[in-house]
């Protein structure tokens, strides 16, 4: 599995719940964004993904466990060594300079429910104020992507950025590895 989190990877992940497509977003520069193929009830499950630690992730990643293979998961960052393990995965498996690497996982890392984490395999979400999607955390360990309020097939998914409140040593690293344009967006 050499596919990094950003590639458009939906053959692997069979977290999702729906079916949808990734395509050029509906915002201007906002780069690639997720689109439904479907109409969705208000409710309806978009994506289920299990909770695990970074370093769960790797060890499992190592033994190639198939559980970690064909699904999603949101991988829990907790701390600045934490984010300097995963730049170093990542660049043990691709052919990508340690810079871009970088960058993306500064693109893609989130915030939810305190935590900051990033997907094993992206979703491609892009922020909107008038979003249509929540989340919800259950006793197992699994992070539900919902609909909060019908949508209409082809229309592009979004969550809302503003409520994620970066822990310190994010912020630290994206300022040790001079990642400006995410800097500037943090609250």
């Amino acid at each position: 599995m050499n596919c990094l989190f950003w590639d458009k990877s939906e053959l692997l992940d069979h977290s999702w719940k729906i079916k949808s497509k990734v395509k050029l977003s509906s915002i201007p520069n906002a780069g690639n964004g997720r689109y439904t193929s479907e109409n969705i009830q208000e409710g309806q499950i978009i994506r289920s993904l299990k909770i695990i630690k970074l370093k769960d992730y790797l060890l499992k990643f190592k033994n190639l466990d198939s559980d970690l293979l064909n699904e999603g998961h949101m991988i829990i960052l907790e701390s600045y060594d934490d984010l300097e393990s995963l730049t170093q995965h990542l660049l043990d498996i691709s052919n990508t300079n340690i810079e871009l690497i970088k960058l993306k996982m500064s693109w893609y890392i989130a915030v939810i429910n305190g935590l900051l984490i990033i997907h094993s395999f992206s979703a491609y979400y892009n922020h909107s104020d008038n979003n249509c999607l929540k989340y919800n955390f259950n006793e197992e360990g699994i992070l539900k992507q919902i609909a909060s309020k019908y949508i209409e097939k082809d229309s592009e998914l979004f969550i809302n950025y503003n409520f994620f409140k970066f822990p310190t040593y994010y912020i630290d690293w994206c300022k040790k590895n001079n990642l400006s344009t995410v800097l500037k967006n943090i609250k």
